[in-house]
């Protein structure tokens, strides 16, 4: 009896440590915030979706997105935007930028935000420069793609 219960009381202790929320250190906005600073500074929009009891993003957070020269990269490079994919209410709107709204719904399934994580870069005015998705990607990959879009922005 007293090994469950000391086996219980373990395991209670370590599932918060296992909820993956993104990275606090990379900074990221919520998703208005994100629109606006895109626009303000002409730069793309890094869309991160996940939720917090995905496996996958923890995983890409604790080998992809550790190195502090991605997360520098990526924060010069891109206005960094989460969005968690399990908001409790469908019915809430989502302004893209340029002014046009969605249900989150309509939101998830346009820019297929599943499975997570997945991401995409997009332009100041909305257009997709670049998409990952249910990647258990590296810093590699997160170099690459983050590349790939800066330079589909130039164009």
């Amino acid at each position: 009896m007293f090994a469950r219960l000391l086996l219980s009381t373990v395991l209670l202790s370590v599932v918060p440590a296992a909820l993956a929320k993104p990275p606090a250190e990379w900074n990221f906005q919520d998703w208005k915030a994100a629109v606006a600073a895109a626009e303000k500074t002409k730069q793309p929009l890094f869309v991160l979706f996940g939720f917090e009891q995905c496996p996958y993003c923890e995983h890409l957070y604790r080998h992809g997105m550790d190195s502090a020269e991605v997360r520098k990269r990526y924060q010069a490079g891109a206005v960094l935007a989460y969005y968690d994919t399990r908001i409790p209410k469908p019915e809430t709107q989502v302004t893209l930028p340029g002014g046009a709204t969605m249900s989150h719904a309509e939101f998830i399934k346009r820019y297929r935000a599943y499975p997570t994580p997945s991401w995409l870069f997009m332009s100041p005015q909305g257009t997709v420069l670049k998409a990952n998705r249910g990647s258990k990607s590296t810093d590699r990959d997160l170099l690459r793609d983050l590349d790939a879009a800066l330079a589909a922005s130039k164009k």
